[in-house]
């Protein structure tokens, strides 16, 4: 596992799973030649899914995506992850991205326990999920240690702000414990710390330029940069609200789908929406060289 993965964002028309636009979704990270996709994740808004939808949109990715697919759980209970995993092994995911529970408060121990006896019934490889902005803690580096050494654990989205941690995150990093890019700002970092990619939410609107920088980085670092320099307006936007609210009006503003969240989250305020035909006209070379298809 290497490159780039999106974070697919669901598509909603009056409340209802918007099919069509989903599917335009899945053929625009095809044609990109992105890595694979991440479905049922929180940029999905997968904690507002019914059961029904859920499978909805991953018999969908399986029919139209024939690139790798992870699929997102956040359970705090250790019989409801492994319930959904009975419902989504079918559909054959490379592996499964589980989110560290949130509000209840535990040991490191039972971090561990919880990770670990998830590892042990579940099917399919499981890659970490450090979300420190949701979860309120970063996964204790002490507790990676130990997780980092169970073969059915594979690696861990780092989404931490913090430096410190990524740097000392590190050490961890091997073939068969790989490290991704949470955080699309922190992307070019990622890579100079020679990592493995990144799970990205900008890559629903620009999944091309994202990959094409992703190669040069292979090639060329420098050159890599000067690219992810042209990215500081629109992560400067996505931070105006919680994500995936500002890259839904984007993507409503090419006409990729509605601009349209799921209760409890609302779409963008008025007063932001204005700055998008600016933000757009002012980097035009960004979205137009890699939106000659849309």
């Amino acid at each position: 596992m290497k490159g780039i993965y999106t974070a697919l964002l669901t598509p909603f028309y009056q409340n209802e799973l918007d099919l069509p636009a989903f599917k335009n979704l899945l053929q625009r990270q095809k044609e990109a030649k992105v890595d694979g996709v991440v479905l049922l994740s929180t940029t999905s808004e997968a904690s507002t899914l019914t059961k029904k939808e859920c499978i909805t949109l991953l018999s969908v990715a399986k029919k139209e995506y024939d690139q790798d697919i992870i699929i997102g759980i956040s359970q705090n209970s250790i019989e409801n992850v492994l319930e959904k995993m009975k419902l989504y092994n079918e559909f054959e995911p490379i592996a499964y991205l589980i989110c560290s529970p949130f509000y209840n408060k535990m040991t490191q121990n039972g971090l561990i326990n919880f990770y670990e006896t998830i590892a042990h019934f579940s099917k399919y490889p499981l890659i970490l999920y450090n979300v420190p902005s949701r979860t309120g803690y970063d996964i204790p580096l002490e507790c990676i240690e130990k997780l980092a050494k169970n073969k059915k654990i594979i690696g861990i989205k780092n989404a931490s702000n913090s430096l410190s941690y990524s740097l000392q995150l590190d050490r961890f990093h091997s073939q068969e414990f790989k490290i991704f890019s949470g955080n699309d700002d922190n992307f070019i970092e990622n890579i100079a710390m020679h990592h493995d990619g990144i799970i990205s939410v900008l890559s629903n609107l620009i999944p091309s330029f994202l990959k094409d920088l992703y190669e040069t980085s292979k090639k060329d670092f420098e050159k890599a940069k000067m690219k992810f320099h042209l990215l500081s307006p629109l992560f400067n936007f996505l931070s105006l609200e919680i994500n995936p609210v500002p890259i839904k009006a984007l993507m409503s503003y090419f006409k990729l789908m509605q601009n349209e969240c799921r209760t409890p989250l609302s779409p963008l305020d008025f007063p932001y929406n204005k700055m998008i035909s600016t933000l757009v006209e002012r980097n035009k070379t960004l979205f137009y060289e890699y939106t000659s298809r849309w």
